[in-house]
This record gives structure tokens, C-alpha cells and sequence, in this order.
């Protein structure tokens, strides 16, 4: 299942409850974007593109693992330092590889400066798959 592509209101949402004009003025205010997009079109699109892959991941690896995070918990604290589960461990690293970590946050951050609205998605999907996440 995707959490994304999978879902008419979420994709309806997308298409027509956000003001993409306004939002990517404030994101990407000229043309060519300082990553190469030419216009709002090639914004839009690689922004949906991006929950199509988020909604692939929660759907599938995330939703696959909750289960097991629930029996054997976050993780334990010792010494101070918090170690998260296996599973939990996993969904962290597939995360950050994917650049789920801090896609709302600028470039010199780490981020791909994505408006907070996507990252709002991205925590639904989440949340969907396994609260624990």
C-alpha cells in the first residue's frame, strides 16, 4: 500500500488544497531553482513525486515494522543515552536515507527546503504506519 498514491483525499489535498504559487514563491522565489527546476510545474511534480516515495516507504517498511516495535519497544535508556530497538533503528536509518530527516529544513541544514506543508504529509504517512515512528 502507498500512504500516498493509494489515497484520493490526501492526492486531492495535494492538488487542490495548497496554494502552490504562494508556497513556492516563498520556498524557490526565481527560475531555474538552485537545483535546476524550470518552473512551478517541474516544482509540483517533483514534490509529489517525493510523497509518492514517502507513501511507498510508510506503507510498506514502516507499516511492516510496527508491529514488532510495539512488542519489543523504542529502545532503552542507559547511562544517560537513549539506544533505540531494532526496528526502530531501521526505520531511522531507511529515513535518513531517503532524506526524510530535515525535509523541511534549508540546504546548508541538510534539507531540501520543502514547504512545511509537505513535511505535514510526510508526519500523516508516518503516523499512519506506526505512532511509535
Amino acid at each position: 500500500m502507498n500512504y500516498f498514491d493509494d489515497e484520493q483525499e490526501w492526492k486531492w489535498l495535494f492538488d487542490h488544497g495548497l496554494d502552490w504559487d504562494k508556497l513556492i514563491k516563498l520556498y524557490n522565489p526565481e527560475f531555474p531553482t538552485p537545483d535546476g527546476m524550470n518552473n512551478k510545474e517541474e516544482v509540483v511534480s517533483f514534490i509529489k513525486e517525493l510523497l509518492v516515495a514517502t507513501g511507498e516507504w510508510t506503507g510498506t517498511s514502516v507499516t511492516e515494522r510496527a508491529q514488532e516495535l510495539d512488542c519489543v519497544g523504542a529502545g532503552e535508556v542507559r547511562d544517560g543515552n537513549t539506544y533505540p530497538s531494532a526496528p526502530l533503528q531501521a526505520n531511522y536509518d531507511e529515513a535518513k536515507e531517503l532524506a526524510m530527516i530535515g525535509l523541511c529544513q534549508e540546504p546548508e541544514f541538510g534539507g531540501m527546503n520543502a514547504p512545511q506543508s509537505v513535511g505535514m504529509f510526510l508526519l500523516a504517512q508516518l503516523s499512519r504506519a506506526c505512532l511509535a515512528t
